[in-house]
């Protein structure tokens, strides 16, 4: 059975806009961040971070163009991919590594709210590459919509 590199899965925000290249054979490639927070609520009821981890990443082919007109710095992700490790040596002979994902597939996050899609500039000149919803709910769907009465009390709780 030939090795294969572990497949994992993280959630987190982008650190900064997802930057697009392309290769010398007209290939797309995009690299971006992700930043992953780990936190708990204090005995005070206040949130503390115990914890972060920042994965480099790259996306190639039409994915990396599709995450560029997007996504953008902050946006909340959940990408697949597998983990490598890069090793090189600086102009001082040092030797240095880290981690980096080749990232398959990616989401934009939903776990935050509803996200809104940047307009994509290119849709106009290629009509299957816009994205339109599947279902719009009707007018009077009191669970499609959002709500129009008045908030709930402070002490009620979100569900």
């Amino acid at each position: 059975m030939p090795y294969q590199l572990p497949t994992i899965a993280i959630a987190g925000n982008l650190t900064a806009d997802p930057e697009l290249r392309t290769t010398a054979n007209g290939r797309s490639v995009a690299s971006f961040t992700i930043a992953a927070n780990k936190g708990r609520t204090n005995q005070n009821g206040q949130w503390e971070k115990t914890g972060d981890l920042f994965v480099r990443c790259t996306l190639w082919g039409a994915l990396a163009e599709n995450l560029c007109a997007s996504a953008a710095k902050g946006s909340p992700v959940v990408a697949v991919g597998e983990l490598e490790t890069q090793h090189w040596q600086d102009e001082t002979g040092a030797r240095h590594s880290s981690i980096q994902m080749t990232v398959r597939d990616i989401g934009l996050g939903l776990n935050r709210g509803p996200l809104t899609l940047r307009d994509q500039p290119h849709a106009a000149s290629n009509p299957a590459s816009s994205w339109t919803p599947a279902y719009e709910p009707p007018a009077d769907d009191p669970w499609g919509n959002p709500p129009t009465g008045p908030e709930p009390p402070a002490d009620e709780p979100e569900f």
